[in-house]
């Protein structure tokens, strides 16, 4: 079961732009989490009344590609209800429990990349945006594996700065390879985000012996000295001995990610 994020979220977050909804009051939308185990993006509406999102958009960018936009049309038609949630399914495989697919919305850079920048843009009076424009862009978002610098992906995320959502724009959230959670801290929902804003809850994984987050080489030498030295952190399988069983099961959770919780 996911842990129950929103209840806890109870400050209120007003993010002005040059769009306003029906009685004018300021835009308080923000992506509070990513669940990277699941590929949801989560949207939070901390307005006191629902917030249309015809004519919004994103544009993403990862560490080989820049500036890739969502379409035009993609979230006609779609609202967001106050203190209330929209579910964006980054890998597609939305139900009918709620949410929407990112292919819905129009084309996403591959978030499974080392590095992913996400800015969200609302439209103008004339439900128009431009992505050079900073007074549109409402919130942003930028994770990469180990926190590396990446020079594609940051040719977008200085627009992010101008608008005064994103402090420096070569700075990422540390994410890791086996990440579960990445959310925005209860006290930090304000316009303008630091990496330091963002908590992130990494899966345990058998192959992880370092417990960095990471599987690699360490790993593999990590286990190598354990089991050469039959110390309780190659047994696999808790049987007491140290055997081709236990080889059989570190290398399986090292190739395929298997065993994380």
């Amino acid at each position: 079961m996911k842990p129950n994020l929103i209840s806890a979220l109870t400050i209120s977050l007003a993010l002005t732009s040059t769009y306003s909804t029906a009685n004018e009051d300021p835009i308080g939308v923000s992506m509070i989490s990513f669940f990277a185990r699941d590929s949801e993006l989560l949207l939070f509406n901390f307005n006191n009344q629902p917030v249309i999102l015809d004519g919004w958009r994103f544009i993403t960018s990862n560490s080989s590609n820049a500036n890739i936009q969502t379409d035009p049309q993609g979230f006609d038609g779609i609202t967001i209800n106050q203190h209330s949630t929209l579910i964006i399914q980054l890998d597609n495989d939305a139900d009918i429990s709620g949410g929407i697919n990112a292919s819905d919305l129009g084309n996403f850079a591959d978030y499974q990349s080392s590095a992913f920048a996400i800015t969200l843009f609302c439209p103008d009076d004339k439900g128009q945006v431009a992505f050079d424009n900073p007074n549109q862009a409402v919130d942003h978002m930028q994770w990469s594996v180990n926190a590396t610098h990446h020079p594609i992906a940051d040719t977008q995320n200085q627009l992010a700065v101008d608008a005064g959502l994103w402090n420096t724009h070569d700075q990422w959230i540390d994410g890791r390879e086996h990440m579960y959670l990445i959310e925005l801290s209860g006290n930090q929902l304000s316009q303008l985000h630091t990496p330091e804003d963002y908590d992130i809850l990494i899966l345990h994984c058998l192959a992880d012996l370092t417990n960095d987050g990471n599987t690699n080489f360490f790993d593999v030498s990590a286990f190598l000295n354990a089991f050469n030295q039959t110390q309780p952190a190659a047994d696999m399988n808790h049987d007491g001995t140290h055997n081709f069983f236990d080889v059989s099961i570190f290398l399986n959770a090292y190739t395929t990610n298997a065993g994380c919780f």
